[in-house]
């Protein structure tokens, strides 16, 4: 700001005038947007359906449910005759039917979830209005419409938030409220000295003009959320999800253990002490082994897991607290340790005498 004629100097060169601002329309808006960016984020491509039921039945106890309802209706399908025909398809049958109940909850609810919190994003930018100035008159627009070489007026009253950086051109007792940023509450005064009008702040006394020097995910308030929202959907289990894959694991080595341990216990008494020369009876022995392996499996568990959030996160939704996924709702229940400033967040930053 100090070199080439200080501020009159960047006006320059962004192309502006620093009291009537860019051209209405702006004649380059399309070189300005391909060298400084827009003040919006890439908008992100909505999730189809299928993809939450492709998350969905990645879970490791629904592939093992798939896995024994496939095993048994193979095994005993085949081989079986008679009654056991009807019971593994009865029982299979059941677990399709689990499964399919269970991804399509969850899918579906994730599935609405994204959309409905889509739209109120949409809702809440094209309500934030800011006031520019171009052609020497003021306007109205919305953040996207924003580029940089304009010059934002703003006030404490009607257009406190800032939402791209910027320094500022003229001032009239300006004091900004960085706490968003620094943790601190004390009010920042603006000047020639301190110019730097910094997105994500709020302006909390006076009123003035700057002049915009980014936008977008290359200003202070779109690095951040780029850098926290930029990774979202890692596919990082929550704590809950990640017991009951663990569990399932633990379930799949036990069951697969007993069922073992069973067959050959059965083995060793049928042919070893009994000496039966009956070797059509392995195939029995077999499926019985299969059956003790598919009674390890709790069936209703991750249903009962997914109608449970679904009711936690209609509750959550009726006291105003947005859901975007149902793993959030057990994921904050988890939560042991938060990190949080303490002057002006768990404090009101003022002490009082209480003794002297």
């Amino acid at each position: 700001v100090g070199k080439d004629n200080g501020l009159l100097g960047l006006c320059s060169r962004l192309g502006t005038d620093p009291q009537r601002g860019l051209t209405n329309p702006v004649a380059d808006w399309s070189g300005r947007v391909a060298q400084f960016g827009e003040n919006q984020f890439e908008e992100r491509k909505l999730t189809p359906y299928w993809r939450f039921l492709l998350v969905q039945l990645k879970e490791k106890i629904i592939l093992l449910l798939l896995f024994m309802a496939t095993l048994e209706i193979v095994i005993k399908g085949i081989f079986g005759e008679g009654m056991e025909r009807t019971e593994a398809i009865a029982e299979s049958s059941v677990l399709y039917a689990t499964v399919t109940i269970i991804v399509n909850i969850a899918a579906f609810l994730d599935w609405k979830r994204e959309r409905m919190f889509e739209a109120l994003t949409k809702r809440l930018a094209a309500s934030n209005l800011r006031f520019i100035i171009r052609d020497g008159k003021q306007m109205q627009v919305t953040d996207q419409d924003i580029c940089v070489g304009d010059i934002v007026s703003f006030n404490a009253h009607m257009a406190a938030i800032i939402s791209c950086d910027g320094i500022l051109l003229s001032g009239q007792d300006v004091k900004c409220d960085e706490s968003a940023l620094t943790g601190e509450p004390e009010p920042i005064a603006k000047s020639a000295e301190k110019p730097f009008m910094i997105s994500g702040t709020t302006v909390n006394a006076g009123k003035g003009t700057m002049l915009v020097i980014a936008v977008g995910e290359y200003c202070i308030a779109g690095k951040i959320k780029k850098s926290v929202y930029g990774g979202e959907g890692g596919g990082e289990l929550s704590p809950l999800y990640g017991k009951l894959d663990a569990m399932a694991t633990r379930i799949g080595k036990v069951g697969v253990v007993c069922a073992l341990t069973a067959m050959i216990a059965i083995l060793i008494w049928q042919y070893g002490v009994h000496k039966s020369t009956n070797y059509k009876q392995l195939m029995d022995i077999f499926l019985q082994t299969i059956g003790i392996l598919a009674c390890a499996i709790p069936e209703g568990l991750p249903l009962a897991l997914v109608i449970a959030l679904a009711l936690t996160s209609n509750k959550m939704s009726s006291e105003n607290n947005l859901v975007k996924t149902l793993n959030s709702c057990e994921t904050m229940g988890s939560v042991t340790t938060i990190c949080t400033d303490k002057t002006g967040t768990l404090t009101t930053n003022r002490m009082t005498t209480r003794a002297a």
